[in-house]
C-alpha cells in the first residue's frame, strides 16, 4: 500500500465532540418538536429518522442537515455494536468523524452514509441500512474475536 493510501485514526478533539453534540442536539430538537419524540440512541430512533426523510424536513443538498442525520443513525448503530466509537480517519481524501470498531480497520462513515444516498435521489430505508451495517460489525467483531 502507498502513501497515497495511508489511513490513519487519531481520537476526536475536543472541537470534534463539539461539533457531533451541537448536530445531536439540533436534530434531537426538530424530531421533538415534529414527533413528540426524545431520541434514546436506539433502534428505537430509526422510524423517526425515517419520518425526517420521508417528510422531507432536511435538503439532501445541506450537507450539515445531512450530517445531523448521519449523528443519529450513528449513535444508534453505537448502542447497538459494543466496540463501536467515534474516531478522526485521515486519508486521501480528507478528514472525517466515522465509527470504528476497536483498534481495527473497520470504519463506517455514518455522517454521510444517508445523506449521500439522498442527494443521489435513491430511496433510503434507515432500518434496512441499520441492520446491513450492524450485521457487517458483528460478523466483523466474530472473525476478529
Amino acid at each position: 500500500m502507498g502513501d497515497a493510501d495511508q489511513v490513519t485514526f487519531s481520537e476526536l478533539s475536543e472541537n470534534d465532540h463539539s461539533n457531533l453534540a451541537s448536530k445531536w442536539f439540533t436534530i434531537q430538537n426538530m424530531i421533538k418538536e415534529k414527533y413528540d419524540y426524545e431520541l434514546r440512541e436506539s433502534e428505537n430512533d430509526l422510524p423517526y429518522l425515517q419520518r425526517v426523510i420521508d417528510d422531507k424536513l432536511l435538503d439532501p443538498e445541506d450537507w450539515n442537515a445531512m450530517k445531523r442525520l448521519g449523528v443519529a443513525f450513528g449513535r444508534a448503530l453505537a448502542k447497538a455494536v459494543d466496540g463501536l466509537d467515534w474516531w478522526i480517519l485521515e486519508d486521501k481524501f480528507g478528514r472525517d468523524i466515522v465509527l470504528r470498531y476497536q483498534q481495527t480497520s473497520l470504519q463506517f462513515n455514518v455522517l454521510y452514509v444517508i445523506g449521500r444516498r439522498l442527494n443521489k435521489g435513491e430511496a433510503v430505508d434507515v432500518k434496512k441500512l441499520y441492520k446491513t451495517l450492524v450485521k457487517q460489525a458483528r460478523k466483523y467483531r466474530d472473525v476478529v474475536e
